[in-house]
């Protein structure tokens, strides 16, 4: 049996130099079995409406309690900062 990959990322997927888009599809035409999970935004972006129509993409919107957002990382294979630019990456800190 082939293992589905649990990836996670963070950012607003409406943000463009986030590069949510670019990560969505390199997943998309992956031969790999990937599950894409995104914390952040509003889930009422353009690119978000039309991630949400795919199997493989899981939405969490905005994670606000601690307990709650250890848990998803926890439940991650690999969390990835697809950013073209950061200034801090808390995120990557934090993960």
């Amino acid at each position: 049996m082939k293992k589905k990959y649990r990836v996670g990322v963070i950012g607003n997927p409406e943000l463009k130099l986030k590069g949510i888009k670019d990560l969505f599809y390199a997943v998309k035409a992956s031969s790999i079995d990937i599950e894409l999970s995104i914390v952040g935004g509003s889930l009422r972006s353009e690119l978000e409406v039309h991630m949400s129509k795919y199997d493989f993409v899981e939405q969490r919107g905005f994670i606000s309690d601690k307990a709650s957002m250890n848990q998803w990382i926890s439940s991650l294979d690999l969390y990835v900062q697809p950013s073209y630019t950061e200034g801090l990456p808390r995120s990557v800190i934090e993960a």
